[in-house]
């Protein structure tokens, strides 16, 4: 699954304990919301940064934002593994294995056969994209390019990068790929 649409699924499922979430489903919200975070702090005590203040006051309602439907993606997560989602609280409160633990669970494989929770998921099963409501339609859309116009556009766009990014001319040889 995407990126794009497990962060989409995380908050679409924000209340939905039951059921069950697969790795890819789990596992990229897990690095943006948990990941990304953690290096930002890690970065600014390490790098002497004094912008630490911002930083917090940014990832605060970044944590507020995301706690429960990242505790409703991990209970789903579990069901997938065959475990009931209670674990999801009491594997942390081990001492020194249990985030660990925790963590190594999202990486382990779901059931292949359904267990109590459901059948197992197939990538992307129920879960779309939100659309452009505003898109034209049928005979207002826009044309399609041909290949030609996709050609032409690219060797325009690529004379525009050579001559303003480059600050290479047209008569410079080193201009021509």
């Amino acid at each position: 699954m995407a990126p794009h649409l497990a962060v989409w699924a995380m908050f679409r499922n924000a209340f939905n304990l039951s059921g069950r979430a697969s790795r890819s489903e789990c596992l990229w919200p897990v690095l943006i919301f948990e990941g990304l975070p953690v290096t930002l702090i890690g970065w600014s005590l390490f790098s002497g940064n004094r912008g630490g203040h911002a930083l917090v006051d940014i990832l605060i309602p970044l944590v507020l934002l995301t706690l429960w439907p990242g505790l409703a993606l991990r209970v789903r997560r579990f069901h997938d593994i065959g475990w009931s989602g209670v674990w999801v609280v009491v594997i942390p409160m081990i001492p020194i294995l249990g985030l660990p633990v925790a963590y190594g669970m999202l990486f382990l494989k779901g059931q292949d056969r359904p267990n109590k929770w459901g059948p197992p998921r197939t990538p992307g099963q129920g879960v779309r994209a939100p659309r452009r409501r505003d898109a034209p339609k049928g005979k207002d859309a826009p044309p399609r390019l041909s290949a030609d116009e996709i050609a032409a556009g690219r060797a325009r766009t690529q004379a525009l990068y050579r001559s303003r990014v480059l600050g290479l001319s047209e008569a410079d040889p080193r201009a021509t790929p």
